[in-house]
């Protein structure tokens, strides 16, 4: 399915591209951008499970639990769903 667009803009992309060059030190604040209802998740993509995982991680209070959902989340991003062009590195 693809996502509408706008009235005002025209229909001329098929990729979206983000380039935050955050250095915050609380993932939490930069995890945002994946999430189903984020306002910053100019893709619209949908995926529950790192919906989940987000949630579980900002509530566990043990460091060693967060830190295991942190690294599920950022394996299923960076194993099952980003794509990417390596640029600037």
């Amino acid at each position: 399915m693809r996502p509408s667009t706008p009235a005002w803009l025209p229909d001329l992309f098929r990729i979206g591209a983000n380039a935050p060059c955050n250095s915050i030190v609380e993932p939490a604040m930069d995890l945002h951008w994946f999430l189903t209802t984020s306002p910053v998740n100019f893709s619209r993509h949908k995926d529950t499970v790192m919906d989940q995982l987000y949630q579980k991680q900002s509530r566990a209070t043990d460091p060693e639990e967060r830190r295991k959902y942190l690294r599920a989340f950022e394996k299923r991003l960076y194993d099952d769903e980003v794509h990417f062009i390596m640029t600037f590195q």
